[in-house]
């Protein structure tokens, strides 16, 4: 890049600070004694040949606009002057001002803390980026070989590993040892020359950041009070509700609509169903299923973790099919002793129009062709076990 004179500078400065300029404009912002107005305009035209200024044509009279950011010009000066007076070295240049007591140790721990903040910024945001490609990646697999095989235990602890892995991945560094890097664009200040003193001047993004910052706890608060208040809507109906004890499970008489359902060790029965029936006997069977094997903990787990990275699209995925996969098991629990196509009709005749908290295993729950497909598939995938070791590299 072309070195700018001092005049050259001084009119570059005004249209940095001040945005695109007729030349009377110009002369209004420059200090006093001003020069000359050919005098400017011949600047003006020397800046604009030098690709500095670009011009905009209105009528008799022209704009004039810096063509090149001051941050930009601040960064290629810099580093000239690094390269053609301190061998290219910013520690060079450090030690230089230190020495000559243009820098003091304040301005010095200052400018490390900017340093230390920016990397600090930096790496979270590779963080969150190789997050969510990872939780892609992985998600990808499972919806190519695993999603509509038989194998739901399997599946259902690939995908709560997947997430766990999808976070826990890109913390793993491997050591990479590089040659030493005094590329500019590391460094977060710039050196501006103002008679015979060397300035620093710092530039701070730390305001955008905790501006992103606060954006991001919006939805994680939001997300946490939702959890929180379906929780306390099921310790509502528990109150509501009679309570029998049953070894480990405590089963709750209700006559809310969403029964029967559970949550942990709680069973929500519907005072409308009879258990001794053969539907309720279908029905006990299924939430004493979820009870046993623990699948709220799932939920739970999945409801956080989408809380704190609601921005990860594919965890909304995630979600969706590990409920759906609790389901497949359970279902197929419920039906081992008796006709599948008599299980998948009681599913299709009660499903229709069931809504139900999201950390709650229902009965009735959605994906409703999908679940009898399960059922009433005898579909054995071949070299299953090949599927499934596929997935560790």
């Amino acid at each position: 890049m072309k070195q700018l004179t001092k005049a050259e500078e001084q009119i570059m400065h005004i249209l940095w600070d001040n945005g695109p300029q007729f030349l009377r404009e110009l002369l209004d912002n420059m200090p006093v004694p001003k020069p000359h107005q050919n005098t400017v305009a011949t600047i003006l035209k020397i800046l604009t040949e030098k690709e500095f200024v670009t011009v905009n044509v209105f009528g008799r009279q022209h704009q004039y606009a810096a063509a090149i950011s001051k941050e930009d010009y601040s960064k290629k000066t810099m580093k000239q002057m690094v390269k053609g007076y301190f061998e290219g070295s910013f520690t060079n240049v450090v030690s230089f001002m230190v020495k000559e007591n243009n820098l003091s140790i304040e301005e010095l721990e200052a400018l490390l803390h900017q340093i230390k903040s920016q990397q600090k910024n930096s790496r979270m945001l590779t963080y969150l980026i190789q997050m969510i490609a990872c939780s892609g990646v992985l998600y990808a697999y499972y919806h190519c070989f695993l999603r509509n095989e038989k194998f739901h235990q399997y599946n259902r602890f690939y995908l709560l590993s997947a997430m766990l892995l999808s976070l826990v991945l890109p913390l793993i560094k491997i050591p990479v040892h590089l040659a030493p890097d005094h590329n500019a664009s590391s460094i977060i200040y710039a050196f501006a020359g103002t008679n015979e003193t060397i300035t620093v001047v710092s530039s701070s993004h730390n305001s955008h950041f905790s501006l992103v910052y606060f954006i991001y706890a919006i939805p994680v608060i939001i997300a946490l009070i939702r959890l929180a208040l379906s929780i306390l809507h099921i310790v509502r109906i528990k109150n509501a509700s009679s309570v029998d004890t049953s070894g480990t499970v405590r089963l709750m008489y209700t006559s809310h609509p969403d029964a029967p359902f559970s949550f942990f060790n709680w069973l929500f029965w519907n005072t409308n169903i009879d258990k001794d029936s053969v539907e309720g006997r279908y029905m006990l069977q299924h939430e004493l299923y979820h009870i046993r094997s623990k699948h709220s903990f799932d939920l739970v787990f999945l409801e956080l973790i989408l809380a704190v990275c609601w921005f990860n699209p594919f965890f909304y995925l995630y979600r969706k099919e590990i409920k759906t996969i609790q389901e497949f098991l359970a279902d197929k629990n419920a039906s081992a002793s008796s006709n599948a196509a008599a299980y998948a009709e009681i599913l299709l005749l009660r499903a229709m129009g069931v809504k139900h908290q999201r950390v709650v295993n229902p009965f009735f729950h959605h994906q409703i062709k999908r679940r009898i497909f399960m059922l009433t598939s005898s579909k054995k995938p071949a070299c299953a076990w090949l599927r499934k070791l596929a997935a560790v590299p």
